[in-house]
Order: structure tokens, then C-alpha cells, then sequence
């Protein structure tokens, strides 16, 4: 499934209404199927997110009552599987350098917006990239998990075991002579059925 394929739910962090309708025109340019939920401060931010499951975060770096880095920290420890892009028209190099080392997916100044379809679009393929592995990884540990169980259920037989020529009794560890199938019982998972072979029907049974 790609982007055209579904509604992206985004939660734009943006004060400015025209910016934001901005933003959505871009994307609906581009051909992405988009629903925006604009919020301007964090209480409307945090309650965004605890609430409703997002394909994308837009934020904005400077907003007069709250700011984008503020936001970054709250995301990553609500919902850290959600892409977060600065979408701002006040981010030097410097900044953006650090947004991004602080867990920014990527940034795009608003005098270049032409840049944001591809951002999102990246943003997206990586977090389903990201998605994939944890659900391989997941199954991996629940295998290995299922494994290491059945392994601590098995117990075999190992060294030279003391067997009588005659009756075949076993001789344990400390001394004693077994019935075989009473001594593979006790030392492994076998369960015994008993028959007949065809010579001792032939001798037993004539």
C-alpha cells in the first residue's frame, strides 16, 4: 500500500490557519489523500495525541505559546513511532542540525515547500520500514522463546550406560540395576506402548 492508497491523518502543530491550509493544498497537489488536525498549544497537542492514532506529525518550530522543540520531546515520549517534520519558516542550520540529532525525522522551510511531499513521503516508507522490522523482530524473540522452552522439556541421554547381557537391566548412577523402560522413563520424554516383534510371537506364541 502506498500513500495514495489510504488517508494520512496529520497532526499539524501550526498557530497560523492559512499556513496549515497551505500545507494541505501541497500535499492534496501532490496527490495524497490527507486529513489535517490542526492544534495551536500544548494542551490541544498532548490531547491530540493520547486521543487519536496519527500517520504524521507537522510542526511549526515557533509558536507564541509553546515551541516546537518542546513538542519533539513530548512526541517521541507519547508516540514514538510517529514521523515528526518541522515545518517552519524560522529554522537556521544550526537548529535544524539539532532538531534533527534530537529525533526530528527531517525539516522544510516554508519559503521552499516544494521540498515537503518528499519529506513526508520518506518519512512514511521509513516508518513502515521501521514497523516491519519490529513485527520480524518480535516474531523472531517469541520463536526463540518457543524453542528455548522446548528445549528445557528435553532431556536426553548421554555417556556409556551400564547394561546387563541377560536381562538388560540399566545400572544408575548411585549403584542400582532399572528396568530399561522404567530408567529411559525417569531420564527423558519417552513413554513406552508395549507389542509383540514377530520372532518372540514365534517363540512365545507358536
Amino acid at each position: 500500500m502506498n500513500e495514495n492508497d489510504k488517508k494520512l491523518l496529520i497532526l499539524n502543530l501550526e498557530d497560523s490557519e492559512p499556513d496549515s491550509e497551505l500545507i494541505e493544498a501541497r500535499l492534496a497537489e501532490e496527490g495524497l489523500d490527507v486529513s489535517i488536525v490542526r492544534v495551536e498549544n500544548e494542551r490541544e497537542f498532548i490531547s491530540a495525541l493520547e486521543e487519536t492514532g496519527f500517520d504524521l506529525i507537522l510542526a511549526d518550530y515557533s509558536l507564541p505559546s509553546f515551541d516546537g522543540l518542546s513538542a519533539l520531546k513530548i512526541g517521541l515520549d507519547k508516540r514514538p513511532e510517529i514521523p515528526f517534520i518541522f515545518v517552519s519558516g524560522a529554522i537556521g542550520e544550526d537548529s535544524a542540525v539539532d532538531l534533527l540529532k534530537s529525533g526530528a525525522t527531517d525539516f522544510v522551510l516554508k519559503n521552499r515547500i516544494s521540498r515537503l511531499v518528499p519529506a513526508v513521503k520518506r518519512a512514511l516508507e521509513a516508518a513502515r520500514d521501521r514497523a516491519e522490522r519490529k513485527r520480524l523482530e518480535s516474531e523472531k524473540e517469541q520463536l526463540i522463546f518457543q524453542l528455548q522452552k522446548a528445549l528445557a522439556n528435553v532431556r536426553k541421554l548421554t555417556g556409556l550406560l551400564p547394561i546387563c547381557m541377560h536381562c538388560k537391566k540399566i545400572r544408575d548412577d548411585k549403584g542400582y540395576w532399572n528396568q530399561l523402560e522404567s530408567y529411559i522413563s525417569e531420564h527423558s520424554e519417552a513413554m513406552f506402548s508395549h507389542g509383540l516383534c514377530p520372532e518372540c510371537m514365534k517363540k512365545h506364541y507358536p
